[in-house]
């Protein structure tokens, strides 16, 4: 039987499973999806954030047992202080001064609350974007769990599979939902972000198309030629990681036609990773892939941070909520190296 991304997910975690703080704890759909995940056994620890009275309500309502899913409130002092400590090294590090009332307002945010716990190690993870835009979620964990080290660039990312007769199809999709319009070097960081990415969830060797209307300089433009650009930028930077392009999507993923465009390129046919030259490229592509070709899609999943902090679109479900929590633990997992 052929199993999905996720069921492989889940049965590992199980085995090590890990902690998540969600700060939208009032929404139904965040409550829904901590009863499954405290269900699935791949988290010791799943915390609710929001006024504690109201939460535990809901869950009793739902003939939760409250005791399996711990609640924590945003108006804690303790918990404000903790993140006005990050707040403030994270400024002082950056050769800033920080204005402490400033500061003593932010804190009392629950999604700065919640990158503060992760940021010092006391959740492997969060997740929100439930209630809050993307803009928001990214600010929070900028201030918070800031940049990953050597990259300037925040990207989302969306991992897409289709379980097809007996057979498992996995692409990694970047940048879907955060940089409208890269420059060479975004592009670099989104390529080796989503490399990252698609090993740490699909435990598979990534195989990176930069794509393009164009394949090796069959057509001329400036759009294809930056393209190209990145794409020599990034082998130069990683050339343990297999890359390539400028590539058309037919010659990045059928093999036949890989090898009658670009017959000595090692990715040709073979990609798994898809590197679109901008937002409105990606983010058609992976709705296509989902609603017309049968893939599932789960993202965004933030990328260039130093932990793992995940968004969610506004329209997500309970189920895509727990599958977010799961991608957004075996990232952690990785310390997102």
């Amino acid at each position: 039987m052929t199993l999905s991304v996720i069921t492989k997910l889940t049965t590992y975690f199980k085995t090590c499973p890990g902690s998540i703080i969600l700060p939208e704890g009032e929404d139904p759909r965040i409550q829904n999806a901590a009863i499954q995940l405290s269900k699935s056994g791949c988290f010791q620890k799943i915390t609710l954030m929001g006024p504690p009275l109201k939460i535990r309500n809901d869950l009793s309502a739902i003939n939760l047992e409250t005791n399996s899913i711990d609640v924590i409130d945003p108006q804690d002092k303790k918990l404000q202080s903790i993140c006005i400590e990050v707040l403030e090294a994270n400024l002082i590090a950056k050769g800033r001064v920080p204005d402490r009332s400033i500061l003593k307002d932010v804190a009392k945010d629950s999604l700065y609350i919640a990158g503060a716990l992760v940021k010092q190690k006391k959740y492997s993870c969060a997740l929100a974007g439930a209630t809050s835009t993307t803009s928001q979620v990214i600010r929070a964990a900028l201030h918070t769990v800031g940049l990953r080290t050597g990259f300037k660039t925040v990207s989302g990312s969306f991992i897409l599979e289709r379980i097809k007769e007996g057979r498992l199809d996995v692409f990694c999709f970047g940048d879907c939902g955060v940089v409208i319009d890269p420059s060479i070097d975004q592009l670099v960081d989104i390529a080796k972000s989503s490399a990252d990415t698609f090993f740490q969830i699909a435990n598979q060797t990534p195989k990176v198309a930069f794509l393009s209307f164009s394949t090796k300089g069959s057509a001329v433009h400036p759009m294809s030629e930056k393209t190209a650009a990145a794409a020599n930028r990034f082998q130069n930077l990683y050339p343990e990681i297999a890359c390539d392009g400028e590539l058309q999507f037919d010659a990045a993923t059928v093999l036949d036609v890989g090898k009658r465009k670009a017959p000595k390129s090692l990715v040709a046919g073979q990609a798994n990773v898809l590197i679109f030259p901008d937002l409105n490229a990606g983010n058609i592509a992976y709705k296509i892939a989902e609603r017309l070709g049968g893939f599932r899609a789960y993202g965004p999943i933030l990328q260039g941070l130093s932990e793992s902090f995940s968004d969610l679109s506004r329209g997500a479900t309970a189920d895509d909520i727990a599958s977010s929590a799961i991608i957004g633990l075996a990232r952690a997992n990785s310390r997102l190296s």
